[in-house]
């Protein structure tokens, strides 16, 4: 029996937007709060879909670790392979909006920090049909 339909190995953070849209980071007055991270991102777009999914990653022993791992549960994404990194704090990225074409994104130094290497899931991987891998920088 498969575990999962699809297992995305990459970075998870917090994804910060202005609620204006046209206005550099600069004057913005109000932003969101997003999970972000391209390999989370699949993750939950396949959970969406009605596929079991997983997310291979690593999170700072943080308030924004912790916004993490619940919006992951709460997207149907299981979060058994999500480390705690102790002395790390979650990446946060800020992103500014410019429409119709344009975004750009400053991250803080935090989303340099490698993601979690774990021997744990790797039988499970060998299960799963669908196996994705994601970086951003």
């Amino acid at each position: 029996m498969l575990l999962y339909d699809l297992i995305t190995i990459g970075r998870s953070g917090v994804d910060v937007y202005p609620l204006q849209t046209g206005v550099g980071l600069a004057d913005v007055e109000t932003f969101g709060k997003f999970l972000g991270g391209s390999p989370t991102n699949v993750a939950v777009a396949a959970a969406r879909h009605g596929l079991r999914s997983a997310v291979v990653t690593g999170v700072g022993a943080d308030p924004f670790g912790d916004y993490v791992r619940r919006a992951i549960r709460g997207f149907g994404v299981d979060d058994a392979f999500v480390r705690t990194i102790e002395g790390r704090p979650t990446p946060v990225t800020f992103c500014e909006i410019f429409p119709p074409t344009t975004s750009r994104s400053t991250s803080t130094a935090a989303s340099d920090r490698p993601t979690c290497s774990s021997p744990r899931p790797c039988s499970t991987w060998r299960r799963s049909p669908g196996r994705g891998c994601s970086g951003s920088r």
